[in-house]
């Protein structure tokens, strides 16, 4: 009796196990993504306060909650600056542009990128989580996380100009390309899990390693002066812990050159990054975070000065 207990018992606990599978299957089937048109949104920036002190040696110039009645305002995973205005990319292939706050509200405007990889139907094919301007200026580059594509679209988003495919032997599901910007002439991509850069150069693959150990990242910028800085990120029973993190080159790749964490809440999960130069010559990195569409985790905008290098 005893071993057709057991029998059994395993039995059911492989048809819930199968049951789950299957039903995670169907899900990643279902049409779970809309499309609205391009329109103007009305954008609420809320002042968020935080010790400024905590982000030394760096400057804390403002820190803002995102919202709006548009749903595809959500699920931010990526920013850039384009004249002076700022566009972020949800990993629903949805675009916002958006002026810098300057006060309460703002005029917006969303559109979802023309095509990409898969059905549109589903939220699965329009996985974009990185975006970069082309460096020939053709207009810009994004990258699909779960199908491991990479599109470069003209400079409004009105067509797609390109296909490339992103080699992925290395990459696991849903750990794909997070981050991407540009040195030059080629793109740096940057993947989730604790792998190399990824340099596409004419057309050719090859990939820079870093010589420290690094976590895992959700996006990358350019300085402008060869060095790099990264958002990186540890999920624990504590919440979720966002670091900026630079590195600069050296022989062997890429090596640590400082590492700060950043002083958010427990929910605060930042995915992209951008990178201003002033008119006074100084930098501003330009932080968003991602609300995962689920309260309580919100949208941050967070504006930051990097200390002088003089």
């Amino acid at each position: 009796m005893q071993q057709w207990f057991r029998l059994f018992t395993f039995a059911g606990m492989a048809a819930i196990l199968f049951a789950v599978v299957g039903a995670h299957a169907l899900l990643l089937t279902l049409n779970d993504r809309v499309e609205l048109g391009p329109r103007s949104a009305d954008l609420e920036f809320e002042p968020v306060h935080f010790d400024s002190e905590a982000f030394a040696p760096m400057a804390l110039i403002g820190a803002w909650k995102l919202t709006s009645r548009d749903p595809r305002v959500t699920g931010l995973s990526a920013l850039a600056f384009d004249n002076g205005t700022l566009m972020a990319l949800s990993d629903s292939g949805t675009i916002v542009r958006f002026p810098k706050p300057v006060g309460g509200h703002s005029a917006g405007f969303v559109r979802e990128l023309p095509d990409g990889p898969g059905d549109p139907r589903q939220k699965i094919n329009r996985d974009s989580e990185s975006l970069v301007r082309d460096p020939a200026g053709r207009g810009w580059w994004v990258a699909f996380e779960t199908r491991d594509e990479l599109w470069l679209y003209n400079n409004v988003f009105t067509r797609p100009l390109r296909r490339v495919a992103i080699p992925n032997q290395k990459l696991r599901r849903n750990r794909g390309i997070e981050g991407m910007t540009s040195a030059g002439p080629d793109l740096l991509l940057l993947p989730e899990n604790r792998g190399p850069l990824m340099r596409l150069s004419n057309r050719k693959w090859s990939e820079i390693p870093f010589d420290f150990d690094r976590k895992r990242s959700s996006d990358v910028a350019a300085l402008g002066n060869g060095s790099l800085v990264m958002i990186e990120r540890r999920v624990s029973a504590f919440g979720i812990a966002n670091a900026l993190v630079g590195v600069k080159p050296c022989k062997s790749g890429f090596c640590l050159e400082w590492r700060k964490d950043l002083p958010l809440g427990f929910f605060d999960n930042v995915e992209g990054i951008a990178v201003e130069q002033t008119d006074s010559g100084r930098t501003r990195l330009w932080l968003v975070s991602d609300d995962d569409s689920a309260p309580p985790r919100r949208t941050l905008l967070i504006e930051l000065e990097l200390p002088s290098q003089n």
